[in-house]
């Protein structure tokens, strides 16, 4: 029996609506900041950044219906293959990419050219998501948590050769999703922590002041470890003993 799926029924439409209109802004200035008022200039130009952009909106929208359109068991099944070829490609920037902007992160294709950091993005994310669906996945095993901090860290130490920090530095932010799976905030502490140091290196001239940063954070984090030692504490989750009425009851994240 055919089974008919109304997928408009389940967008969040004001999301959409939200995305739409941040798209029309940004592809507005895009072609003010090149605009020209003594040439015979359009925003549909392909010869200006607008009219090249327009392409890139009209082949997103494209990929969007495709998503929406096909079985997710599409993306479970081949989310590791995905997470392969994305990183092969990572590899080769290096090689066969060109630089914009400072950041050796591009592949031409004529006029135009890919960031394949960016589809690194949600592909390391697709990945992250495939492993931690899988059956019998428990966040409180080690091996599982170096497994995904592998997952994360591979395709940020290869977009950190191309010297593009900024699209790197979003790849730490699912330490925020492995904590929610009940990782230890210990280990998001430490990984903001060192994100926090990475960015100051980059803006601090005066490495006194940021040698005394990195002793106040050293300072939390041997201070957030003595509140909560070993014993009640440990690298796969949260444990919190209570002794009242003679009971003890452990509650594991």
């Amino acid at each position: 029996m055919r089974n008919e799926v109304d997928i408009s029924g389940k967008l969040d439409w004001v999301t959409v609506l939200l995305y739409i209109l941040l798209v029309a802004l940004g592809w507005i200035n895009i072609f003010a900041a090149v605009y020209d008022e003594t040439a015979n200039q359009t925003i549909w130009d392909l010869s200006l950044n607008s009219g090249r952009q327009l392409i890139f909106i009209a082949a997103s929208v494209v990929f969007i219906f495709a998503i929406i359109i096909i079985d997710m068991r599409f993306y479970e099944t081949f989310a590791y293959l995905f997470y392969g070829v994305i990183l092969f490609v990572l590899l080769l920037i290096p090689i066969i990419g060109k630089e914009v902007g400072g950041n050796k992160s591009w592949i031409g294709v004529g006029s135009f050219g890919v960031q394949p950091s960016e589809f690194a993005k949600f592909i390391t994310a697709l990945a992250v998501a495939k492993f931690i669906g899988s059956v019998g996945f428990k966040m409180d095993n080690l091996k599982n948590q170096l497994i995904l901090l592998t997952l994360m860290v591979i395709p940020m130490g290869l977009i950190l050769l191309q010297k593009d920090f900024g699209t790197a530095i979003v790849f730490a932010s699912l330490l925020l999703v492995y904590y929610r799976e009940g990782m230890s905030p210990f280990l998001l502490i430490v990984g903001i922590s060192m994100a926090v140091i990475a960015i100051l290196t980059l803006i601090v001239e005066n490495q006194l002041y940021l040698y005394g940063v990195i002793l106040v954070i050293l300072g939390l984090i041997i201070f957030f470890w003595q509140e909560n030692p070993a014993k009640d504490f440990n690298l796969v989750g949260w444990s919190v003993n209570n002794y009242s009425n003679d009971s003890k009851f452990r509650l594991h994240h």
